[in-house]
């Protein structure tokens, strides 16, 4: 038998755990501390009740690597995690941050092995661009070729492999609950370019759930017992790349688990290799044994090439899931899901199908909560039991302990790179120069964002926390996930400008360090970078720094120049009456560049802001435009590598002129710029939504919450794709975190009201959310047409009427809609089936949409809205001519996101212009694609009261 397994206690024996003092089954979790492995399991053995291990070998060389001790028993012996062909990796603990690690140490009989270094390299390098909740992450690397390792986050769970082996199969729902989470971390890994090529039921682990459900990276695994974590990414690789095609000859991989093409040694890999091997593990959680098994390697190679599938095995199962984990296991790859993220949905809507089914799953009591006890004796007693236990149970894992706890309570680990800078305190600054303190902070986040491997919170998750300084650093610390908070105060003495910063440490309350500048007001412009300098070296020593770095070249020698430029970051960042502020924004940003031409910050700034106008139709004129790529060719000119040029050019493209293939590697400089950037890979998760890279945009979204946790947009952004992926509990589990911070968030409620009516066909959360909104939040015309909308779903035609008369409603240029006044009549009147008195508001706002087309040609948002007024005025063909170039114009292969709302307008354009099946066809493809529509958007909808029997 390959892999025959580990040994294990038997499955009915006791310990007690050496923390509480609780009897309890060896393989279980302590019902006390809820802590998996947390056992006496070391004097247990000492009193003969188990076999003391004796595979860990003797420590290395030296038992520190950097920062990093490894950890030793009493008898000196390294307390070894796993052991593979490539490294060792043990126990070790981080003495900066005093949190343990797993770190992997390449062999020392590889050390002189070129392609080994390579392999080990390419392994940590692969890890560590995968930030997900579902996969293992790389916390540190060294790369010295005398003394390669790497640091991972250490995982107090248990592998997949053991409890299947400890217990048999698992329920059903259970099942595909561990199988969606998995898919979704290979999702992840996909959206990388990369395949695990070795994924198997030991490499994914299961980590009981705590999540608090306060936060995105919480919320993912909210409503499971267990969330599951993949680790070991010896074998993976990127997808195609020429240098890795060598590396693929001969078999790698693990047979009991290798897809047909891996069996075949196949060079040409991609991620459905891995959707094959998930089928083997959800086929052994089912059945409680691999679908394929021999004596020899070379027998298992073969049936998985060529054998069908032993059924018999799974005639417990429902019907519905035998056929998901066939199509998983299909030898033609071709005849698997496309990808992980189809997947993952099947997966949820398959478990949600089901009937509860918990028998023989053993559940981590619903009252148990993670150790607080912050004893460094403690914790050292706890982690050697650990990973005494994991050698006992043949663990090759990398184990991570709980993440997030409810309320005010300091999390088991907190992000150990990652930083919280309050809003400045304006202590005795007058009113009028308050403008000093917010826009020092918006460029000291900016220019932190640039220091590597530091985690900076966003501007946008700080907006609502209060300046100044005392504040509750566990509490906030908890709130973001970091290991530092860092406040600061602004005040200034005569011509003088003073800036104090304190980094706390959220643990113990100390002061870690607390820099103090004192600068000349004329002289600030450097400010920024000074302050970044001091916090980058007390947060994340050894910060490489070049003499043309960000971190020490002031943007301006112009101190008015700088000066405008921080009042104009003031106002874009904390706007009180948007349309205003943003005016003066460009106004200070243009007298900026008046003073300093050569001032590269504010030229990209500027630009950003008129493609910001273009997007959000505030001018959407050719002439803004234009000033865009003025502005962005200036700051190009002088710093063509700055982040912020790269996100201005990225921005008009993707803003202006819609064009995302070009868009992309501006985004994707921006980031390699500035790694904290979390806007740039936001906008790159826009970009690959809007590519049709569904499940790669949603985990980059996510990611970039990571650093941006407490943004309502961002929450909303990642809501809405779930909601259009048709992943409806996710996308509700996502926005009862955001609306938990931000509960009476407009655009969070009108989310809201959207999922149900999506989701169960419910338009009680619609209703509420026009029922508590102001008429004037966020702009008059979005309170009308949402209300309008309601009325027509109601199909409470007067009232909807009476709204748009009685309402302020000039015109709605949105990013996939255009709206005319007499165009919004019109369609409460079609639906009403007021036909006449239709026609007639048809034929007023024609002229002006007829006029527009043809200015804009290239617009579909027009030339539908155009196409929907020849309809209604009767003159089908053309309608039907107009509205197929409106759709071709952005078919969903070259918009995704927009191109549904394109589609919506066709089908209404069909059914009107007397093409009820064509209508009816268009309908079921915007039902089965990613879409905001569903068949109760339909079955509600006046629009398509035709089409229902």
């Amino acid at each position: 038998m390959i892999d025959p397994g580990d040994a294990t206690p038997p499955p009915d024996s006791e310990v007690i755990c050496r923390d509480c003092g609780t009897t309890h089954a060896a393989s279980g979790v302590c019902p006390r501390c809820a802590l998996a492995f947390i056992l006496a399991a070391d004097s247990a053995a000492t009193a003969g009740d188990a076999p003391r291990d004796t595979s860990a070998g003797p420590p290395p060389a030296s038992p520190d690597f950097e920062h990093y001790r490894i950890e030793l028993r009493a008898d000196g012996t390294a307390v070894e995690l796993g052991r593979g062909g490539m490294g060792v990796t043990y126990l070790a603990i981080d003495r900066r941050l005093r949190i343990p690690v797993a770190l992997k140490v390449i062999s020392p009989d590889r050390t002189s092995d070129p392609e080994a270094q390579d392999l080990f390299l390419r392994e940590a390098r692969a890890a560590a661009t995968v930030r997900h909740p579902n996969v293992a992450s790389v916390l540190f690397l060294n790369d010295s070729p005398t003394r390669l390792f790497f640091a991972m986050e250490f995982v107090a769970g248990e592998p997949l492999h053991h409890w299947i082996r400890v217990h048999g199969a698992l329920p059903v729902r259970v099942a595909l609950d561990v199988a969606e989470q998995t898919a979704r971390g290979l999702a992840a890994i996909h959206a990388e370019g990369i395949i695990h090529r070795d994924l198997k039921p030991g490499n994914v682990m299961l980590v009981p759930n705590r999540a608090s459900g306060t936060t995105l990276a919480g919320v993912i695994a909210a409503d499971s017992e267990w969330q599951v974590k993949i680790i070991d990414f010896g074998l993976a690789r990127h997808i195609l790349r020429a240098d890795d095609l060598a590396q693929t000859i001969g078999f790698r991989g693990t047979v009991l688990y290798a897809s047909p093409e891996q069996c075949e040694e196949r060079r040409d890999l991609d991620g459905r290799s891995d959707l094959y091997s998930l089928g083997c593990i959800l086929w052994e959680m089912l059945s409680g044994r691999p679908p394929f098994r021999g004596p020899a390697k070379r027998d298992v190679l073969n049936q998985h090439v060529t054998e069908r599938l032993p059924f018999a095995e799974l005639a417990h199962v429902p019907r519905a899931v035998v056929s998901l984990v066939s199509r998983l296991l299909q030898k033609d790859r071709q005849k698997r899901f496309p990808d992980a993220t189809a997947l993952a949905v099947a997966l949820a809507r398959l478990r949600t199908e089901l009937p509860a089914d918990t028998s023989h799953w053993k559940k981590v009591p619903a009252n148990a909560t993670p150790p607080t006890a912050p004893e460094s004796a403690r914790l050292w007693q706890r982690l050697l039991v650990v990973a005494v236990c994991v050698l006992l149970l043949g663990g090759g894992g990398y184990y991570l302990l709980s993440s997030r706890t409810p309320g005010g309570a300091l999390p088991a680990r907190l992000e150990p790179t990652g930083v919280a800078v309050l809003p400045f305190a304006t202590n005795g600054l007058p009113p009028e120069d308050i403008w000093l303190a917010q826009g020092l902070h918006s460029e000291l986040l900016d220019t932190l964002s640039r220091v590597p491997n530091l985690k900076v919170i966003s501007r946008d998750s700080l907006a609502e926390e209060k300046p100044g300084t005392g504040s509750d650093a566990r509490a906030l610390a908890a709130k973001f996930g970091v290991a530092k908070i860092v406040e600061g105060s602004v005040r200034k003495e005569g011509s003088r400008v003073l800036v104090n910063l304190r980094i706390v440490s959220p643990r113990s309350g100390e002061i870690l360090a607390a820099p103090g500048f004192d600068r000349a007001a004329n002289e600030i412009a450097g400010l920024p970078s000074e302050m970044a300098i001091a916090l980058a070296d007390a947060l994340n020593p050894g910060t490489p720094r070049t003499p043309d770095s960000p971190l020490t070249n002031p943007p301006t020698r112009d101190a008015a120049a700088y000066t405008h430029l921080l009042r104009a970051r003031a106002l874009i960042a904390n706007p009180v009456e948007a349309r205003r502020d943003l005016d003066e924004a460009a106004k200070q940003l243009e007298q900026a560049i008046t003073l300093d031409p050569n001032y590269a910050a504010a030229h990209a700034q500027l630009s950003s802001l008129h493609s910001y106008f273009y997007l959000w139709g505030r001018d959407r004129t050719d002439q803004r435009l234009e000033l865009a790529l003025q502005s962005a060719e200036a700051a190009g000119r002088l710093a063509p590598d700055a982040p912020e040029t790269q996100m201005a050019f990225g921005h008009f493209y993707y803003r202006g002129r819609r064009d995302y293939e070009r868009a992309l590697p501006y985004y994707r400089r921006a980031l390699a710029a500035a790694p904290g950037n979390a806007d740039a890979l936001a906008y790159i998760g826009y970009i690959e939504r809007r590519q049709g890279k569904w499940g790669g945009a949603a985990e980059k979204l996510e990611r970039a919450s990571e650093a941006n946790p407490l943004d309502p947009i961002l929450f909303y952004n990642v809501a809405n794709t779930r909601l259009c992926m048709h992943e409806y509990e996710r996308a509700w589990q996502i926005l009862q975190a955001a609306l938990a911070h931000h509960p009476t968030h407009v655009a969070l409620m009108k989310l809201k009201g959207d999922l149900f009516l999506v989701w169960k066909g419910d338009l009680s959360e619609m209703r509420k959310d026009i029922e508590t909104r102001s008429p004037h939040a966020p702009y008059a015309e979005a309170y009308v047409f949402d209300k309008v909308e309601l009325f027509l779903f109601e199909r409470r035609f007067d009232d909807a009427l009476s709204v748009l008369n009685e309402g302020k409603f000039g015109l709605i240029d949105g990013q996939a809609r255009y709206i005319t006044r007499d165009m919004l009549e019109a369609e409460i009147l079609t639906q009403a089936r007021r036909a006449p008195e239709a026609r007639a508001a048809w034929a007023r706002a024609l002229p002006r949409l007829a006029e527009a087309a043809a200015a804009r040609p290239t617009d579909p948002r027009i030339r539908l809205a155009h196409a929907l007024a020849l309809a209604g005025t009767g003159e089908a063909a053309r309608a039907l001519a107009e509205a197929q170039a409106g759709v071709q114009l952005a078919p969903p292969e070259k918009d995704a996101q927009d191109a549904p709302w394109f589609l919506y307008a066709q089908a209404c354009v069909q059914l009107r212009a007397g093409q009820p099946d064509a209508a009816a066809q268009t309908v079921r493809r915007l039902e089965e694609m990613p879409s905001p529509f569903s068949a109760h958007t339909f079955r509600l909808s006046p629009a398509f009261a035709a089409l229902r029997p």
